[in-house]
């Protein structure tokens, strides 16, 4: 199983307990960063997890094939059998690496309200939640907001078994 962040900032993230309590004799669990915007030690580096740092670029805007293509190489060299993408960038570009890499499942965790504000993010979303196999929220009224705020025909078929 691989974690997918857009970036890493220095902080002890809140899912630190159940990453770490994941069974690592029966699963093993890598963790990928896009942007690396700290030169302190990753936290789970510390505990002895695989990292990886796409890129050394605090930001970037546009989208960026050579960030794809770096993906795909870590999820077939680490033989990754679920990503699970944090935010929307993440999402992206996981989506497609995944496809291209030959298809671990994908998991898209969607954080808070609002996150399709833009017609450039649904637009978008058309595209990236085919790609997916699950969304999670953290919540039901965040659940409620991502199939209010995309369009109802791409998500028709999700809205029971899909989104969490």
């Amino acid at each position: 199983m691989a974690r997918l962040w857009p970036r890493y900032e220095d902080k002890v993230p809140s899912r630190a307990p159940i990453i770490l309590g994941i069974n690592q004799k029966k699963y093993k669990t890598i963790c990928i960063y896009l942007k690396k915007s700290s030169d302190v030690l990753d936290f789970f580096e510390g505990k002895g997890c695989k990292v990886f740092y796409i890129s050394k670029r605090k930001f970037f805007r546009t989208f960026n094939l050579l960030i794809v293509w770096k993906l795909v190489r870590i999820l077939k060299e680490q033989n990754v059998d679920i990503l699970h993408c944090h935010k929307h960038q993440a999402a992206i570009y996981g989506a497609i690496a995944a496809k291209i890499a030959g298809g671990p499942v994908v998991l898209s965790h969607v954080h808070g309200l609002n996150r399709t504000r833009s017609r450039r993010r649904k637009l978008i979303n058309s595209f990236v939640l085919k790609k997916l196999n699950k969304i999670l929220t953290v919540g039901e009224v965040v659940r409620n907001d991502v199939l209010k705020n995309n369009h109802k025909n791409r998500l028709a078929a999700w809205e029971k078994e899909q989104i969490f």
